[in-house]
């Protein structure tokens, strides 16, 4: 370790398990502690030269660092959860979702726009309310899905599928 840092070996084995137990204290695992502590000595150590408080101030990092991580494991419950709601459980994906996967690699071949346009297009919205979606203007739209479909032409599947034209009703 360079001089530049010096004394951080010291500070780090005086403090380091006072942190884990300061974390722990906050009402986090230990594991979650340990992890939180070893960032927040490595943030330490990066800053080492600045900081005039290291003690104060690897505390405050960790616990900044201990509540988000708090709140990416509740998010994480929440996604579960919603997850567990929308649909049971199954091995293999519905019909639908095979569909949308191997369409999705079928239409890599458009652009973005383009591909936003087809796929509005084949969910059944109108031109005017693709165009109005989309922030741009009903002969924007059409030029687009022109262009999808010249591009997607030769694909057997496609052909009986793609709309010759966007809907236009609004």
């Amino acid at each position: 370790m360079g001089d530049d840092h010096r004394g951080f070996d010291e500070y780090f084995r005086g403090d380091h398990a006072r942190l884990v137990a300061f974390v722990v204290k906050l009402g986090h695992g230990l594991q979650d502690a340990e992890d939180v502590a070893a960032e927040a000595m490595t943030q330490l150590y990066v800053q080492w030269d600045v900081v005039r408080q290291p003690q104060a101030w690897v505390r405050l990092v960790a616990r900044r660092l201990a509540a988000r991580r708090a709140r990416r494991e509740v998010e994480r419950v929440v996604r579960e959860e919603l997850a567990g709601r929308a649909a049971p459980v199954v091995d293999q994906p519905s019909v639908e979702v095979e569909n949308a996967l191997w369409l999705a690699g079928v239409l890599d071949a458009l652009g973005t726009r383009e591909r936003e346009v087809l796929v509005l297009t084949l969910e059944g919205f109108t031109t005017w309310q693709i165009a109005e979606h989309l922030g741009i203007e009903p002969a924007t739209v059409r030029s687009h899905l022109r262009r999808a479909r010249q591009r997607l032409k030769g694909h057997p599947v496609l052909a009986v599928a793609l709309p010759e034209q966007g809907r236009t009703d609004g």
